[in-house]
């Protein structure tokens, strides 16, 4: 009776463990389209940092550690920010003349982390790599 208990159990753990390994992961690369932004005004900068950020087109899909009733905006922030600027063809800070950048992107991220609701915190993930990317257009400043 032991044998059967000990066997049913690995039999049991070896089912769990497949589906377990069959769901989907934030951690899981996934493909994104929308548009890119790198602001370069002092209330960005002070709020954001220097950093590169992503707004998912609408109806792009992917893995994202959210629950359901999260109602914020959906975008993030890449954590690897000086390779996103050298994907994104982004110049450095000195070339910039207006408030910032922006494009259109097709990018492959992955480690997605969800910010704290309430907070200052933002959503971040890693960029792996750029599928598509289009010219950077200029980010005008506000009166």
């Amino acid at each position: 009776m032991n044998l059967f208990r000990f066997g049913t159990g690995l039999l049991l753990f070896a089912c769990v463990s497949g589906l377990l390994q069959a769901q989907p992961s934030s951690k899981s690369p996934n493909v994104v389209t929308g548009t890119y932004t790198y602001r370069t005004d002092a209330e960005s900068l002070e709020q954001l940092g220097d950093t590169v950020c992503f707004h998912p087109r609408a109806g792009s899909q992917f893995q994202h550690s959210r629950p359901s009733d999260d109602r914020r905006l959906m975008w993030f922030c890449f954590t690897n920010i000086d390779d996103a600027k050298h994907k994104l063809r982004i110049p450095p800070l000195a070339n910039i003349k207006e408030c910032g950048l922006q494009g259109q992107a097709t990018v492959k991220i992955d480690k997605y982390q969800t910010g704290k609701e309430d907070t200052d915190d933002f959503d971040v993930a890693h960029l792996v790599d750029v599928r598509q990317v289009s010219k950077t257009r200029p980010l005008v400043c506000p009166d």
